[in-house]
């Protein structure tokens, strides 16, 4: 049997873990930040749910339908005065 010769990796082309850690470190910090930081808007959005919950309930109107038609107006363009 002949061996087939193994060719080194020239240091160019060799991962540099050094750098490729700390990447990879900053990123999951960073992606814990966000996952962080999209709870509290989820937590702060269902308030604002409730809160318009409630307020309906004790003004007899759907104020989440009104936001929403407001919102859409003012998407298009068309705002109420």
């Amino acid at each position: 049997m002949t061996e087939i010769p193994v060719k080194k990796i020239p240091d160019r082309l060799k991962l540099k873990p050094k750098k490729n850690e700390k990447d990879i470190k900053s990123l999951e910090k960073e992606v814990l930040r966000l996952r962080e930081e999209l709870k509290l808007a989820n937590i702060k959005a269902e308030g604002y749910e409730h809160m318009l919950h409630l307020a309906s309930e004790e003004y007899g109107e759907d104020l989440l339908k009104k936001a929403v038609a407001k919102q859409s107006e003012i998407l298009k363009g068309n705002i109420p005065k």
